[in-house]
């Protein structure tokens, strides 16, 4: 982590781990959780019973999140999967065009001189 966001994760984790330790020292006392067509009752303190339902929404939240943003995970493997078979076929066409411009016969050296055509020797 950097120094900055460092510093403002103690600015936000600070006060609310000590909002939630005020609380769950408040509110030690038990209460009475029923199932109510069930013939199941506890007796929890009210802390606990606050911070399980916290942890349960948040895991709902997430894991709705998370199916919800499937469509878009599927759209864009798609969309990069057909981004690679682009530049590979874009590589291809390169490597083509390269062969291509090359000439079909070598240059000839700078040491030799090249005669015209209409001056060369007769067989």
């Amino acid at each position: 982590m950097q120094p900055a966001s460092k510093l403002l994760y103690w600015l936000i984790a600070l006060p609310i781990g000590l909002i939630l330790i005020v609380f769950s020292v408040s509110n030690r006392d038990g209460v009475l959780v029923s199932f109510s067509p069930l013939p199941f009752e506890m007796s929890i303190p009210l802390f606990l019973l606050v911070f399980a339902i916290f942890v349960i929404g948040v895991g709902v939240g997430g894991l709705l999140g998370w199916m919800a943003g499937h469509g878009a995970r599927r759209r864009s493997r798609e969309r990069r999967r057909r981004v690679n078979e682009l530049e590979t076929t874009l590589k291809d066409v390169e490597q083509r065009l390269k062969k291509a411009e090359e000439p079909a016969l070598p240059a000839p050296s700078s040491g030799q001189k090249s005669a015209p055509v209409d001056q060369l020797p007769a067989a």
